[in-house]
């Protein structure tokens, strides 16, 4: 008697269990869908205030070479290096993670 109980209990867990990571698993895959869908639009915003970021800098550096600012080449350089690498970064975390 007891064999029969001992052995309708671990059917009964591991029963569970299987249900539980069919639940789980599902779970997981709507997450992984949401995540997917969002990751393009956020992207382009992203994309998008790279470029605001760009005019900006344009205009940051034009005032400054306007002005006969010294350090015009530095500002270039650092806002150039800049929206570079906020670009690849976006680009390689995209296609690393959602690809």
């Amino acid at each position: 008697m007891k064999k029969i109980l001992s052995i309708a209990g671990l059917t009964f867990i591991s029963v569970s269990e299987i249900f539980a990571q069919k639940q789980a698993s599902a779970a997981l895959k709507s997450a992984n869908d949401q995540l997917d869908k969002m990751v393009s639009p956020a992207l382009t915003l992203f994309m998008s205030l790279c470029g605001l970021f760009a005019l900006v800098g344009g205009a940051v550096v034009a005032y400054k070479l306007f002005n006969g600012d010294n350090d015009s080449a530095k500002k270039i350089g650092g806002w150039v290096a800049g929206l570079i690498v906020a670009c690849v970064v976006s680009m390689v975390v995209k296609n690393f993670f959602f690809a």
